[in-house]
């Protein structure tokens, strides 16, 4: 699928998450766990990270940092330089300016994911 399509499948699973309607729960629990494994889940969350802090949408932004986080902790070594360094100075910026003490879009649970 392309990314922008990868995007909102994700973004009506974490929707469907906070409606809690158990069987639609737990079938969007599931699509976003298959998410989470696959091989290009950081390249669409990190896209999905900056869409979600944009929008304001909380929820949205911590799956993004917490997929990011955890695919981080298993990246390969081409991953490393193919994905990882270009996206760090993004990340980077994020997390420096909410160091900062100006204004951030970021929540604590999101700061804390980007900082693992």
């Amino acid at each position: 699928l392309p990314m922008e399509a990868r995007a909102a499948e994700i973004r009506d699973a974490v929707v469907a998450l906070q409606r809690g309607w158990p069987a639609e729960a737990q079938e969007a629990g599931r699509r976003l766990e298959l998410l989470q494994r696959s091989p290009d889940a950081a390249l669409v969350c990190s896209s999905l990270l900056r869409e979600a802090i944009n929008r304001g949408d909380g929820l949205l932004a911590f799956f993004a940092a917490q997929t990011l986080a955890a695919r981080a902790r298993i990246c390969t070594p081409g991953e490393e330089v193919m994905l990882w360094r270009p996206m760090a100075g993004d990340l980077v910026r994020l997390i420096k300016a909410a160091g900062s003490g100006a204004s951030s879009p970021l929540s604590a649970p999101v700061l804390r994911q980007l900082s693992v």
